[in-house]
């Protein structure tokens, strides 16, 4: 029991520290999923503009 508790609280840091790590790699590069995309797909921009569009037109009328 000592021993399986023990490989849980390893794996949870371990788990953890590679959570941190990818966190403040994501923010000390600003990646963004948007700039992502509109990057390798700009035909997604004029979709994507389309879709606010639409639902602003349908919040405003609502």
């Amino acid at each position: 029991m000592v021993i399986g508790t023990m490989l849980f609280s390893v794996l949870q840091v371990i788990w953890q520290v590679v959570f941190l790590i990818w966190h403040v790699y994501g923010i000390c590069f600003n990646i963004r999923t948007d700039e992502w995309v509109m990057s390798n797909f700009p035909c997604f921009g004029l979709f994507l503009h389309q879709l606010q569009v639409v639902f602003s037109f349908a919040v405003s009328y609502s």
